[in-house]
């Protein structure tokens, strides 16, 4: 009768009645779903009940309502400004080398990493790609392997690794990252990028550490300080349709899945960056950030990895 154009699901039986697949309140939340049964769009919420038993959950909850207001507004036309995106694909030489180069030439010395792999570890896995983000906006793909498995470059492993060599293995550039002792792994292994003492920070245990309460995936960090909204909806409902295991990591999604939603990720940790640094500077966090935990977490933590200890 009312013809909404957004309802919020508090709880997840409400939403389950309103979508025809099934899925944990976790893996949707924050997320905007099409209800084919009731034509229009549906966002999943906890339930009014917790945070009312649970104080600690208000902050999500306030998340939530925030984020369902500034989607009622894009659509309306009064949302807030968005960053353009300038997201790109490399998978040749010659691509790679020039953006190497340019990056060189404009002296990065901080960037955004992240990567994509299938397999259960990086001894066996194989690397699917590594993204990159240097200023809000701007990422690249590097594709090494497409979602059939296929090697994806114009050359060897060994020349992308001499082409990278000179911007990645120079001393004075620093990443930043989200749980950035997984990609460390398969940078090390596969890229032979030494990185050891060179992260900048890690996006989410410094969300830990200012809330130990809050949800520190990445897709919650775009809902909180970024315009890119729930950017892995596309992914997650690929993954039902494929019957993604846990075990695979992400070597089936198809190209025009997993591209867009890789390059927002190392896009999401660059733009949250400032963010999260300006807060623990007010909280005077930063100094046991910097010279305690954030060593432990990186350093550390991708040593006990590497050795055997799962970490």
């Amino acid at each position: 009768e009312v013809s909404p154009k957004l309802v919020l699901c508090l709880g997840k039986p409400v939403f389950d009645a309103f979508v025809d697949f099934k899925s944990t309140l976790r893996d949707v939340q924050g997320g905007f779903f099409y209800s084919k049964k009731y034509d229009c769009t549906v966002y999943p919420m906890d339930m009014l009940t917790t945070p009312y038993y649970k104080p600690e959950f208000i902050g999500r909850f306030l998340l939530d309502l925030k984020t369902a207001t500034k989607h009622l507004n894009d659509i309306q036309g009064v949302g807030i400004a968005k960053v353009d995106t300038h997201y790109a694909v490399i998978n040749t030489a010659c691509g790679l080398a020039s953006w190497v180069a340019d990056m060189l030439s404009e002296k990065i010395s901080l960037i955004s990493v992240d990567c994509e792999w299938g397999g259960v570890n990086y001894m066996e896995g194989s690397l699917r790609s590594m993204q990159v983000c240097w200023k809000e906006g701007y990422a690249v793909y590097m594709q090494f392997r497409n979602q059939q498995g296929d090697w994806s470059f114009d050359c060897t492993l060994n020349d992308v690794v001499k082409i990278l060599n000179p911007f990645f293995n120079d001393p004075t550039v620093k990443f930043i990252g989200h749980n950035i002792t997984a990609d460390f792994l398969w940078m090390e292994h596969h890229l032979k990028i030494n990185t050891y003492q060179r992260c900048a920070f890690d996006t989410m245990f410094a969300e830990y550490l200012l809330d130990e309460y809050a949800d520190i995936k990445l897709e919650r960090l775009a809902l909180k300080y970024t315009d890119l909204g729930r950017y892995d909806t596309d992914l997650f409902m690929a993954k039902k349709k494929l019957k993604i295991r846990r075990d695979e990591g992400y070597e089936r999604i198809p190209d025009e899945v997993i591209v867009p939603y890789a390059c927002k990720d190392v896009d999401v940790v660059m733009r949250s960056y400032p963010i999260l640094l300006e807060k623990l500077q007010k909280q005077e966090l930063d100094d046991y950030y910097f010279n305690i935990s954030l060593p432990y977490v990186t350093d550390v933590f991708t040593t006990m990895s590497r050795i055997g200890l799962p970490v």
